[in-house]
């Protein structure tokens, strides 16, 4: 798009004034009381199955424990603030700052990207509105209702519109039932200790199978020669990497950062190579 446009307009910083994260403190949302950190690491950091016996035994990291440690230090003096003020900070400083980075590092480099949401007089105000302003995104509704009815009467992509939902419109509303269905869905498998497959996973088409059946994937991958081998436990990368070749495999998302990490570890060692 950078033939065609001078700048790009980026939404982030917007979701503080959607409460985001808010429901990880319902039922106590708004109140003086210290972040939950653990719930707040399992919940939006240290997400998703991964095999940690990958690793040697001496580098190995429980991922919930760590981030929860990195919460708590984020938000260290501000345990007697309400927990929403809280979640703005975790969000403010382990999440948006590092979306801007990385908006510094590729965006910014083709054409300029401008964040409104981040200019000091929007962002005061977002976090200077009461608790139950920003609920549900009621704060963002009320906005776009008062000073711009037609985008907030127009359709999203899911289907219902940005107005604050009343008695008059709640049948535009009728998308979100399949979607908080699904939600409900999932937290009662998740409750009921059964865990949903990944999607793409558990059949003989999936990516996973695909690659596998690659003759340069399966040269890659071979732990006899692969780069990982000297980072990671190499009887444990074995056992993991013929496991992967089982459709019902549990750990896609970790097979394709081992593959990812594999192909880089080999381009810097094919580019040092050259430079020798």
């Amino acid at each position: 798009m950078a033939g065609q446009f001078d700048i790009s307009i980026n939404g982030s910083f917007g979701e503080l004034a959607r409460g985001y994260w808010w429901e990880l403190l319902f039922p106590h949302t708004g109140e003086c009381r210290p972040l939950p950190a653990r719930k707040v690491a399992a919940g939006r950091y240290a997400v998703g199955s991964f095999d940690l016996g990958l690793f040697p035994q001496e580098c190995r990291v429980d991922l919930v424990s760590h981030m929860t440690g990195v919460v708590e230090r984020a938000v260290q003096g501000l345990a007697d603030r309400p927990n929403t003020l809280q979640m703005d900070q975790i969000y403010l400083r382990m999440r948006m700052q590092r979306w801007q980075g990385r908006i510094a590092s590729s965006t910014n480099r083709i054409w300029p990207c401008l964040s409104p949401f981040m200019f000091r007089s929007v962002l005061g105000v977002t976090l200077a509105t009461q608790t139950r302003a920003r609920r549900h995104s009621l704060l963002v509704r009320q906005m776009l209702t008062e000073f711009s009815p037609a985008w907030a009467d127009f359709p999203r992509e899911d289907g219902c519109p940005c107005l604050p939902l009343t008695w008059k419109n709640f049948y535009r509303f009728a998308p979100l039932l399949g979607h908080y269905g699904s939600k409900a869905l999932t937290r009662a498998a998740r409750l009921a200790g059964l865990r949903r497959a990944a999607a793409g996973s558990g059949n003989a088409d999936s990516p996973r199978m695909r690659l596998w059946s690659q003759d340069d994937v399966r040269a890659l991958l071979d732990p006899r020669s692969m780069c990982l081998s000297a980072l990671m436990d190499p009887g444990a990368l074995d056992n993991f990497l013929r496991r992967s070749q089982n459709p019902t495999f549990a750990f896609d998302a970790q097979w394709n950062r081992v593959l990812t990490v594999e192909c880089a570890l080999r381009a810097l060692r094919g580019a040092a190579r050259r430079a020798a």
